[in-house]
């Protein structure tokens, strides 16, 4: 049978000191394999499970029986569970200082069986290792927000046209030069002095503006 992962979570230790201050210890987070027994491992302990019979007949019970393993990557198998028909889940758990398993008492759910064969191991000092802590997400690098330049702005040009590099210029919303719409969402430059358009279709990040004439750029500005 194929095995499926079960996530344990919140699992907490508890000591108290000679006080008797009871101080209570977050563990973490513990995922392990609960894969269902085959009939000849059932048979393995049928000297147990006879006994959980809730008083069907004998053929019956051991044809509604069924186990489970579970283990974990690191420890092994640290458990058993076994349920009969209309019966409690019985837990077992694996003590590593004898080599054996013991009873863990019952529980009505799976998840709880599973999660009591933790709590014993970690009662009896042999706790199962928790899972690692997923590593922190770098931060990211959040950019700053496009800032429209106002029309009429001085800025210094800084792109590609060469014969117009390092001069200064009125900046206003590109029109495309013939006083139309564009859809660019880009700039044209004027000559500061003689008032004459230079370059159209110039990215935001070509110009810088040198004087506080800035605002944010809204979606209005191109509506």
């Amino acid at each position: 049978m194929a095995a499926n992962t079960m996530t344990v979570r919140g699992l907490t230790a508890s000591q108290r000191d000679e006080a008797g201050d009871l101080t209570i210890t977050s563990l973490g987070d513990i995922t392990v394999s609960v894969q269902g027994m085959s009939l000849s491992e059932l048979a393995e302990w049928q000297w147990l499970t006879d006994t959980l019979n809730p008083g069907l007949d004998e053929e019956t019970h051991r044809l509604t029986l069924a186990g489970w393993k579970v283990t974990h990557p690191e420890a092994g198998t640290i458990g058993l569970l076994f349920r009969g028909h209309g019966t409690r889940f019985h837990i077992e758990w694996f003590n590593p200082a004898i080599g054996d398993f013991c009873a863990a008492g019952q529980q009505a759910r799976l998840r709880h069986g599973v999660a009591q064969i933790l709590n014993a191991r970690q009662h009896h000092g042999h706790p199962v290792p928790v899972d690692p802590q997923p590593e922190a997400a770098e931060p990211t690098a959040t950019e700053a927000p496009l800032m429209w330049i106002k029309g009429g702005t001085r800025v210094r040009y800084s792109g590609s046209l060469q014969e117009l590099h390092s001069g200064t210029y009125l900046v206003y919303e590109c029109d495309g030069g013939d006083g139309d719409d564009c859809d660019c969402g880009q700039y044209q430059l004027y000559d500061a002095v003689r008032g004459v358009l230079v370059a159209l279709h110039v990215s935001h990040g070509s110009i810088t503006p040198i004087e506080p004439a800035s605002l944010p750029r809204l979606q209005e500005a191109h509506d």
